[in-house]
């Protein structure tokens, strides 16, 4: 039974038709086809829509930024207090609780 469809290639003899088994059979796929087509038929209008999705992703790539996470530094100090012959709780304080409050009071520092 023919169909007033639009002619299809027939999957048994390769040739235009329009018999309802070949249309069944490329329904799914009619809009893939017609895509490849136009492609296909149309060089010149591929080729510049290629170039320029391209080119667009060419400039989201380098207007990206470049790190992710920006540099930090971590202000950190060590203060060594060596007390021949004491014990740790003599030289906490005694040595390290004077350093402590007067680093804490030093500008410089946050």
């Amino acid at each position: 039974m023919e169909t007033s469809s639009p002619s299809v290639v027939c999957i048994n003899s390769g040739k235009a038709c329009r018999c309802d088994e070949c249309l069944k059979t490329t329904e799914g796929t009619k809009t893939d086809v017609r895509i490849a087509e136009y492609s296909l038929d149309n060089r010149v209008v591929t080729i510049a829509l290629a170039l320029v999705l391209l080119l667009g992703g060419l400039k989201a790539f380098l207007g990206m930024s470049r790190l992710e996470d920006p540099e930090f530094t971590i202000k950190d100090a060590l203060v060594i207090t060596p007390y021949p012959g004491a014990s740790a709780t003599e030289v906490e304080e005694e040595v390290t609780d004077n350093i402590e409050l007067a680093v804490q009071q030093l500008a410089q520092l946050d």
